[in-house]
Protein backbone atom coordinates (compact mmCIF):
# COMPACT_ATOMS: atom_id res chain seq x y z
CA UNK A 1 0.00 0.00 0.00
CA UNK A 2 1.37 3.36 -1.21
CA UNK A 3 1.73 6.51 1.23
CA UNK A 4 -0.67 8.33 -1.17
CA UNK A 5 -3.44 5.64 -0.80
CA UNK A 6 -2.89 5.40 3.16
CA UNK A 7 -3.22 9.24 3.40
CA UNK A 8 -6.65 8.85 1.27
CA UNK A 9 -8.09 6.36 3.60
CA UNK A 10 -7.22 8.07 6.95
CA UNK A 11 -9.11 11.18 5.18
CA UNK A 12 -12.09 9.58 4.30
CA UNK A 13 -12.25 8.06 7.63
CA UNK A 14 -11.67 11.60 9.34
CA UNK A 15 -15.09 12.84 7.65
CA UNK A 16 -16.95 9.70 9.85
CA UNK A 17 -15.57 11.03 12.72
CA UNK A 18 -17.89 12.60 15.61
CA UNK A 19 -17.83 13.33 19.24
CA UNK A 20 -20.04 10.49 20.20
CA UNK A 21 -18.71 6.99 21.75
CA UNK A 22 -17.55 4.34 20.04
CA UNK A 23 -20.48 2.37 21.07
CA UNK A 24 -22.88 5.04 19.20
CA UNK A 25 -20.87 5.46 16.24
CA UNK A 26 -22.41 4.19 13.13
CA UNK A 27 -20.06 3.43 10.36
CA UNK A 28 -20.77 4.01 6.36
CA UNK A 29 -21.55 0.26 5.90
CA UNK A 30 -23.84 0.16 8.85
CA UNK A 31 -25.64 3.17 7.61
CA UNK A 32 -26.26 1.42 4.45
CA UNK A 33 -27.43 -1.81 5.62
CA UNK A 34 -29.78 -0.38 8.33
CA UNK A 35 -32.85 0.62 5.70
CA UNK A 36 -32.46 -3.11 4.55
CA UNK A 37 -32.84 -4.22 8.07
CA UNK A 38 -35.64 -2.08 8.69
CA UNK A 39 -37.53 -3.46 5.94
CA UNK A 40 -37.10 -6.96 6.53
CA UNK A 41 -37.80 -6.21 10.12
CA UNK A 42 -41.11 -4.82 9.71
CA UNK A 43 -44.44 -6.05 8.99
CA UNK A 44 -44.65 -9.54 7.36
CA UNK A 45 -47.98 -8.82 5.64
CA UNK A 46 -47.78 -5.87 2.59
CA UNK A 47 -50.07 -5.42 -0.70
CA UNK A 48 -47.12 -3.86 -2.06
CA UNK A 49 -44.11 -6.30 -3.31
CA UNK A 50 -40.79 -4.36 -2.02
CA UNK A 51 -37.67 -4.44 -3.85
CA UNK A 52 -34.01 -5.04 -2.28
CA UNK A 53 -32.02 -1.69 -3.61
CA UNK A 54 -28.92 -3.88 -3.73
CA UNK A 55 -30.01 -7.01 -5.58
CA UNK A 56 -32.83 -5.49 -7.56
CA UNK A 57 -35.33 -8.61 -6.45
CA UNK A 58 -38.56 -8.62 -5.26
CA UNK A 59 -38.58 -9.54 -1.56
CA UNK A 60 -40.57 -12.99 -0.07
CA UNK A 61 -43.19 -11.18 1.50
CA UNK A 62 -47.20 -12.33 1.67
CA UNK A 63 -49.38 -10.33 -0.82
CA UNK A 64 -52.64 -12.32 0.72
CA UNK A 65 -53.30 -11.82 4.49
CA UNK A 66 -56.72 -13.78 4.79
CA UNK A 67 -57.53 -12.56 8.46
CA UNK A 68 -57.34 -8.57 7.26
CA UNK A 69 -59.36 -9.37 4.37
CA UNK A 70 -62.21 -10.91 6.05
CA UNK A 71 -62.10 -8.20 9.05
CA UNK A 72 -65.49 -7.02 9.99
CA UNK A 73 -67.41 -9.85 8.14
CA UNK A 74 -69.81 -12.42 9.34
CA UNK A 75 -68.03 -15.55 10.90
CA UNK A 76 -69.75 -17.47 7.69
CA UNK A 77 -68.55 -15.27 5.14
CA UNK A 78 -65.38 -15.77 6.41
CA UNK A 79 -65.39 -19.28 6.95
CA UNK A 80 -66.39 -19.48 3.34
CA UNK A 81 -64.00 -17.46 2.26
CA UNK A 82 -61.22 -19.88 4.23
CA UNK A 83 -62.51 -22.50 2.83
CA UNK A 84 -62.76 -21.52 -0.76
CA UNK A 85 -59.03 -20.17 -0.18
CA UNK A 86 -58.01 -23.92 0.67
CA UNK A 87 -59.24 -24.95 -2.36
CA UNK A 88 -57.29 -22.34 -4.63
CA UNK A 89 -54.67 -23.67 -2.62
CA UNK A 90 -54.64 -27.12 -3.74
CA UNK A 91 -55.66 -26.30 -7.03
CA UNK A 92 -51.93 -24.48 -7.19
CA UNK A 93 -53.47 -20.90 -8.29
CA UNK A 94 -51.26 -17.95 -7.94
CA UNK A 95 -51.00 -15.77 -4.69
CA UNK A 96 -52.04 -12.52 -7.17
CA UNK A 97 -55.08 -14.75 -8.43
CA UNK A 98 -56.30 -15.99 -5.26
CA UNK A 99 -55.88 -12.17 -3.87
CA UNK A 100 -58.21 -10.96 -6.67
CA UNK A 101 -60.92 -13.73 -6.44
CA UNK A 102 -61.28 -13.01 -2.93
CA UNK A 103 -60.99 -9.73 -2.53
CA UNK A 104 -64.13 -9.61 -5.02
CA UNK A 105 -66.36 -11.60 -2.46
CA UNK A 106 -65.21 -9.39 0.36
CA UNK A 107 -65.89 -6.19 -0.98
CA UNK A 108 -69.49 -7.86 -1.71
CA UNK A 109 -70.10 -8.80 1.57
CA UNK A 110 -69.18 -5.34 2.62
CA UNK A 111 -71.42 -3.91 0.59
CA UNK A 112 -74.21 -5.98 1.25
CA UNK A 113 -73.71 -4.92 5.30
CA UNK A 114 -72.71 -0.92 4.34
CA UNK A 115 -73.82 0.32 1.45
CA UNK A 116 -76.94 -1.96 -0.49
CA UNK A 117 -79.89 0.14 -0.37
CA UNK A 118 -82.09 -3.53 -0.48
CA UNK A 119 -83.83 -4.50 2.78
CA UNK A 120 -82.92 -8.62 1.65
CA UNK A 121 -79.27 -7.69 1.87
CA UNK A 122 -78.95 -8.00 5.93
CA UNK A 123 -79.43 -11.65 5.49
CA UNK A 124 -77.43 -11.89 2.75
CA UNK A 125 -74.70 -9.85 4.39
CA UNK A 126 -74.50 -12.76 7.15
CA UNK A 127 -74.83 -15.84 4.39
CA UNK A 128 -73.25 -15.71 1.20
CA UNK A 129 -75.46 -18.58 0.26
CA UNK A 130 -78.67 -15.74 0.44
CA UNK A 131 -77.16 -13.37 -2.49
CA UNK A 132 -79.63 -13.18 -4.97
CA UNK A 133 -79.02 -11.91 -8.56
CA UNK A 134 -80.25 -8.44 -7.31
CA UNK A 135 -77.27 -7.89 -4.89
CA UNK A 136 -74.97 -8.78 -7.48
CA UNK A 137 -76.12 -6.44 -10.32
CA UNK A 138 -76.43 -3.91 -7.82
CA UNK A 139 -73.13 -4.56 -6.59
CA UNK A 140 -71.58 -4.16 -9.90
CA UNK A 141 -73.72 -0.94 -10.61
CA UNK A 142 -72.08 0.02 -7.40
CA UNK A 143 -68.51 -0.86 -8.35
CA UNK A 144 -68.64 1.13 -12.44
CA UNK A 145 -70.40 4.39 -10.23
CA UNK A 146 -67.27 4.12 -7.64
CA UNK A 147 -64.63 2.89 -9.32
CA UNK A 148 -64.83 1.81 -13.11
CA UNK A 149 -66.40 -0.43 -16.04
CA UNK A 150 -62.58 -2.17 -15.89
CA UNK A 151 -62.87 -3.31 -11.73
CA UNK A 152 -66.37 -3.94 -12.09
CA UNK A 153 -65.59 -6.54 -14.92
CA UNK A 154 -63.00 -7.89 -12.49
CA UNK A 155 -65.10 -8.19 -9.56
CA UNK A 156 -67.60 -9.89 -12.17
CA UNK A 157 -64.79 -12.52 -13.18
CA UNK A 158 -64.00 -13.50 -9.32
CA UNK A 159 -67.24 -13.42 -8.14
CA UNK A 160 -68.06 -15.67 -10.86
CA UNK A 161 -65.64 -17.96 -9.43
CA UNK A 162 -67.04 -18.09 -5.89
CA UNK A 163 -70.60 -19.03 -6.92
CA UNK A 164 -69.58 -21.64 -9.08
CA UNK A 165 -67.36 -23.12 -6.35
CA UNK A 166 -70.40 -22.98 -3.85
CA UNK A 167 -72.39 -24.52 -6.62
CA UNK A 168 -69.97 -27.49 -6.30
CA UNK A 169 -69.92 -27.52 -2.98
CA UNK A 170 -73.61 -28.30 -3.30
CA UNK A 171 -74.44 -25.24 -1.13
CA UNK A 172 -76.51 -23.36 -3.96
CA UNK A 173 -78.32 -24.80 -6.04
CA UNK A 174 -77.69 -21.70 -8.61
CA UNK A 175 -75.24 -19.51 -9.13
CA UNK A 176 -76.95 -15.67 -8.99
CA UNK A 177 -73.90 -14.80 -11.47
CA UNK A 178 -75.48 -17.05 -14.20
CA UNK A 179 -77.62 -14.09 -15.95
CA UNK A 180 -75.75 -11.48 -14.52
CA UNK A 181 -74.28 -9.82 -17.68
CA UNK A 182 -70.46 -8.57 -17.97
CA UNK A 183 -70.05 -5.03 -17.64
CA UNK A 184 -69.04 -3.11 -21.39
CA UNK A 185 -65.29 -1.58 -21.06
CA UNK A 186 -65.19 1.60 -23.54
CA UNK A 187 -62.54 0.57 -25.79
CA UNK A 188 -59.89 4.04 -26.08
CA UNK A 189 -58.43 4.37 -29.33
CA UNK A 190 -55.63 6.31 -29.97
CA UNK A 191 -55.32 8.93 -32.55
CA UNK A 192 -52.82 7.87 -35.05
CA UNK A 193 -51.33 11.51 -36.74
CA UNK A 194 -50.64 10.96 -40.75
CA UNK A 195 -47.84 12.83 -42.47
CA UNK A 196 -50.00 14.66 -44.34
CA UNK A 197 -52.03 15.77 -40.90
CA UNK A 198 -48.64 16.10 -39.57
CA UNK A 199 -47.88 18.44 -42.16
CA UNK A 200 -50.61 20.84 -42.08
CA UNK A 201 -50.69 20.81 -38.08
CA UNK A 202 -47.08 22.21 -38.28
CA UNK A 203 -45.60 25.54 -40.02
CA UNK A 204 -46.70 25.55 -44.05
CA UNK A 205 -44.24 25.20 -46.61
CA UNK A 206 -42.85 27.53 -48.76
CA UNK A 207 -45.35 27.52 -52.26
CA UNK A 208 -43.31 27.04 -55.31
CA UNK A 209 -44.95 27.78 -58.66
CA UNK A 210 -45.29 24.73 -60.92
CA UNK A 211 -43.08 25.07 -64.21
CA UNK A 212 -43.14 22.92 -67.42
CA UNK A 213 -39.95 20.72 -68.40
CA UNK A 214 -38.90 23.46 -71.26
CA UNK A 215 -39.41 26.15 -68.42
CA UNK A 216 -37.04 24.55 -66.35
CA UNK A 217 -34.56 23.49 -68.65
CA UNK A 218 -34.44 27.33 -69.98
CA UNK A 219 -33.89 28.56 -66.77
CA UNK A 220 -31.22 26.18 -65.75
CA UNK A 221 -29.00 27.98 -69.05
CA UNK A 222 -29.78 31.30 -68.22
CA UNK A 223 -28.60 31.10 -64.69
CA UNK A 224 -25.68 28.74 -65.91
CA UNK A 225 -24.46 31.26 -68.42
CA UNK A 226 -24.87 34.13 -65.77
CA UNK A 227 -22.97 32.77 -63.32
CA UNK A 228 -20.54 31.31 -65.75
CA UNK A 229 -19.02 27.78 -66.51
CA UNK A 230 -17.53 25.67 -69.50
CA UNK A 231 -17.97 26.63 -73.39
CA UNK A 232 -18.99 22.71 -74.07
CA UNK A 233 -21.91 22.68 -70.96
CA UNK A 234 -23.06 26.19 -72.79
CA UNK A 235 -23.03 24.96 -75.94
CA UNK A 236 -24.96 21.57 -74.67
CA UNK A 237 -27.44 23.18 -72.53
CA UNK A 238 -28.17 25.93 -75.84
CA UNK A 239 -28.56 22.78 -78.32
CA UNK A 240 -31.01 21.54 -76.53
CA UNK A 241 -33.32 24.49 -75.29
Amino acid sequence: MTSSTWSRMVTRGRRFESGRPDSERVSTGQSLWKPLFCVHGGSSRSSTPLIDPLTRRVTDMALLDLTKLTTDLSSTWAGYLRDWDRTLRAGNYPETTRYNYLLAAAQLARYLAEHSPDPDAVDAAKDPTEVTRGHAEAFQAWMIETRSPSTALNKHKGLQQFFKWLLAEEDIDRSPMDRVRQPKTPQKLIPIIQTRTRRSSSTPARARPSRSCATRRSFACTTTRERGCRRSATCCSTMWT
